[in-house]
């Protein structure tokens, strides 16, 4: 009636869930990046290059009058690079980045319980997905103006403008898949 299933014999009603959904995802980010200024001619020309690394560990919890209740619980990893070029001067500036995703990748474990209501759906369902993806990324051209408002006159826009994007290689699977009924 206000959310989710509730069963008797031969029908089902609904009603709200017993425990609000719980997420959380704990995530610790390192990146190093170096830029230099040169000159080409007059014209400043500003370069950088850097990588990112990312390390987490996520969790979902979920419980409903059902009753049936899911865990997920697990790590996930990200390292990736980039390298971009551009006339940089403060008002205005125009250039070129590159980003590639070296890996990414996930590894989140899922229990469920299906508890006896109704009868002969009751049982636990384990499973183990694994998925990772390497050397994807993307190419851009970037620019940054000065555009004045009536509210901020010191405006500066940023833009970007996908020149070409690239899916790498993937892998997506379930380890373990088991589901265990009872009576």
């Amino acid at each position: 009636v206000l959310g989710d299933e509730v069963f008797s014999h031969y029908k089902s009603y609904s009603i709200d869930t017993l425990v609000p959904p719980f997420s959380r995802v704990l995530e610790y980010s390192k990146s190093y990046s170096k830029s230099a200024r040169i000159s080409v001619g007059p014209i400043p020309v500003k370069v950088t290059a850097g990588a990112e690394g990312t390390v987490g560990f996520a969790l979902d919890f979920s419980a409903q009058i059902g009753p049936k209740a899911v865990l997920e619980v697990g790590p996930t990893v990200g390292l990736s690079a980039f390298g971009s070029g551009g006339v940089d001067i403060v008002v205005l500036g125009a250039g070129a980045k590159a980003e590639l995703d070296l890996i990414e990748g996930s590894f989140v474990p899922t229990g469920e319980l299906l508890l006896p209501c109704p009868p002969g759906e009751s049982g636990f369902s384990f499973q183990m997905p694994v998925e990772f993806s390497s050397m994807s990324g993307r190419f851009y051209a970037w620019a940054k103006y000065y555009s004045p408002t009536l509210l901020n006159p010191l405006r500066i826009k940023y833009k970007e403008f996908t020149l070409v994007s690239w899916k790498g290689a993937s892998y997506d699977e379930t380890l373990v898949d088991w589901w265990l009924s009872y009576p």
